[in-house]
């Protein structure tokens, strides 16, 4: 099992020596065993390990136990570990979401919190087969049938390649003692159907009925990655962008249909900045529109509008302000104080003593995920591999980001799309940029290329401090 899970963790580069781990730690079996094998393994990978425990506050006297057991298992193996206590039920009924995924927010806010540069998820090929049965059921594209990825960002997985059973038959070898969720048995819930009732009635048709899927998902995940650069390729060549929204040209047309409708599923995602609620009947209502009269038009979720004109058809979002944003820039140099939209922004370049002592004597809740949260924030960023002078300012097209010590790369609007930013903030977003590759997303993550590590030489200090009314002469 051991050796598994070290060649899978190999094998997709899941971490690398001198990083930080941070393990989603439930108490119950899949990730006690996850737990334990990255316990074993933060050696011999040299990366360290330490454990986030989120109490949904829903099970009364069970949830406390839980908590408490993660407790006792991490300082038994001298792990430091982080509790945060969530009510998820008032949560959910604040934002309006179910409590599965006010669940959902309270874990990754915790993982966010914990700065570390790996989130390792204890999901196993039984979870991977459960999530694609569900996403069938309730209606998916082909991302659906991959969801569940061995890397994603900064989140791993190590534990993709192995079955529940194996999972089982470890904690049995090593005595391990574990957590049972009640909830986990209870099949009103969607998934305990599938994990209870039709994963085993597949697996009486054929043995191997959930490694096949986990192998159709690794294919529809290669084709996955294939088609988004075709996409990219295509909406290059498609897509118009103007002060109403964006414009898919009748170019369009001359892409095959299927990937037709992928072009204009981003060009939603860009103009509502997410595609939450959008399904695969209102994307061939767009599509649609390319065969009806000038002038013709649909209202979609989310306030998306699609209206067909004399060369293509319009995406617009009703009710979006249209205030005009003008692009700011601002050298950051040694001793920089200045204003830059809404806020004061400070820049010093540091020595390796100086960077330590900050780190101390700054608190984490000034390294915010939300940049609106918070009145002051500040990153340090390393300009070892800069090749012009560091600049704060405001988004551009062609921007990018480093997301991995592979040196791979992200387009800064993808990221912001993804990260559900919408159209009209995106470009606010005060940005640390050394040409167009961006070194730091003020108040959402940092590029590879500026992490600090113990060999970076060049440090630089950035703040941003809100409302500079009052505040400019100090």
């Amino acid at each position: 099992m051991r050796r598994k899970v070290e060649q899978y963790i190999r094998k997709y580069h899941m971490t690398e020596a001198g990083e930080r781990v941070c393990i989603g730690l439930s108490g119950g079996a899949d990730s006690v065993c996850l737990f334990l094998l990255l316990e074993e393994l933060r050696h011999s990978l040299g990366f360290t390990l330490e454990a986030v425990h989120v109490n949904h506050c829903l099970r009364g006297a069970e949830a406390d136990e839980d908590e408490e057991f993660v407790r006792n298992l991490c300082a038994a193996c001298g792990v430091p570990c982080t509790v945060e206590r969530v009510p998820v039920a008032a949560l959910a009924a604040e934002l309006g979401i179910s409590v599965e995924e006010a669940g959902r927010e309270a874990r990754r806010d915790a993982f966010r919190r914990s700065g570390a540069d790996r989130i390792a998820l204890a999901h196993h090929m039984d979870d991977l087969a459960e999530t694609m049965l569900h996403n069938m059921a309730r209606g998916t594209s082909l991302a659906g049938l991959c969801s569940l990825r061995p890397v994603r960002e900064n989140y791993i997985r190590p534990l993709l390649c192995v079955r529940r059973s194996e999972i089982e038959e470890y904690l049995r070898e090593r005595g391990a003692a574990y957590r049972t969720d009640s909830t986990n048995l209870n099949q009103t819930y969607t998934r305990n159907k599938i994990r209870h009732g039709i994963l085993p009635e597949m697996e009486k048709i054929n043995a191997n009925s959930v490694e096949h899927l986990c192998s159709l998902s690794g294919d529809a995940l290669e084709l996955e990655e294939y088609l988004k650069i075709q996409e990219e390729r295509a909406a290059a060549d498609c897509l118009q962008r103007n002060e109403e929204g964006v414009l898919l040209t009748d170019r369009i047309l001359e892409q095959p249909p299927f990937l037709a409708k992928r072009v204009i599923a981003l060009a939603a995602e860009e103009v509502c900045g997410g595609r939450r609620d959008i399904s695969r009947e209102h994307l061939e209502a767009v599509w649609e529109l390319y065969g009806r009269q000038t002038g013709r038009y649909r209202k979609l979720p989310g306030g998306l509008r699609a209206r067909r004109c004399y060369d293509g058809v319009q995406l617009w979002r009703e009710g979006a302000g249209k205030k005009s944003v003008q692009p700011q820039e601002l050298q950051l140099e040694d001793g920089t104080g200045a204003a830059f939209g809404n806020y004061l922004v400070r820049s010093r370049y540091l020595s390796r003593k100086e960077e330590q002592n900050l780190r101390n004597e700054y608190t984490k809740s000034q390294k915010c995920d939300k940049i609106q949260k918070y009145d002051k924030i500040w990153q340090i960023l390393c300009l070892d591999s800069a090749l012009q002078p560091p600049v704060l300012r405001t988004r551009r097209s062609g921007d990018f980001f480093i997301v991995n010590r592979q040196g791979g790369r992200k387009k800064l609007k993808e990221y912001l799309i993804e990260s559900k930013v919408p159209a009209q903030q995106r470009d606010e977003i005060p940005l640390v940029c050394c040409g167009q590759e961006v070194f730091w997303i003020a108040g959402m993550r940092i590029g590879e290329s500026a992490r600090v590590t113990p060999e970076s030489r060049r440090l630089l200090l950035v703040e941003l401090i809100r409302d500079t009314a009052g505040i400019s002469g100090t």
